[in-house]
């Protein structure tokens, strides 16, 4: 297969950098997306083989696979978890009453829209969706500046003997 040129309006221009520049995507999908942008500019292969340290055929291979279907570097068998179908109803009960556990989480949103989930793919739905159980102390940003402040106040006092904090300080639940 011999390689193609590539012409690109503005507009696709402009929409491949913005996915360049997106924190989301994979790095592996950026570079495809950058060797795509650098044809459609005009530089040879062998630049592009140069700067990406990919193979000749690689490149023509990006450029033809594009050329087929524009979105090829895109998940072809990406499926959302059904969680987010009933996001809205199951983040407006959890912020009323959040959990104590995943666990609880879970069986919650099993008796609430009869969806099964583990607790893993729970935790990871609730933490992108800013719920924190009140064991998930690490995520929670609340519980984070808390820390922070300690540090500070730890790094500017010197300690001769005693703790500068209350006595309740480190065994007080957040």
């Amino acid at each position: 297969m011999k390689p193609k040129k590539l012409k690109f309006d503005i507009k696709e221009k402009e929409k491949l950098t913005e996915f360049v520049d997106c924190d989301f995507l994979s790095p592996a999908i950026k570079k495809k997306i950058r060797v795509i942008l650098l044809r459609s500019e005009g530089k040879t292969i062998d630049y592009i083989v140069n700067n990406t340290m990919l193979s000749k055929r690689t490149i023509i291979n990006y450029t033809n696979k594009y050329l087929e279907n524009n979105r090829f570097f895109h998940r072809k068998n990406h499926k959302r978890s059904v969680l987010y179908t009933r996001k809205d109803e199951i983040l407006k009960e959890f912020r009323k009453k959040p959990p104590k556990s995943y666990k609880e989480a879970a069986t919650r949103i099993k008796e609430l829209c009869g969806i099964e989930r583990s607790a893993t793919q729970v935790r990871y739905f609730l933490n992108h969706n800013d719920i924190y159980t009140n064991r998930s102390k690490k995520y929670n940003p609340e519980y984070k500046k808390k820390i922070n402040k300690r540090n500070e106040i730890r790094k500017h006092t010197k300690r001769k003997g005693r703790s500068p904090f209350p006595k309740n300080f480190y065994t007080h639940k957040f």
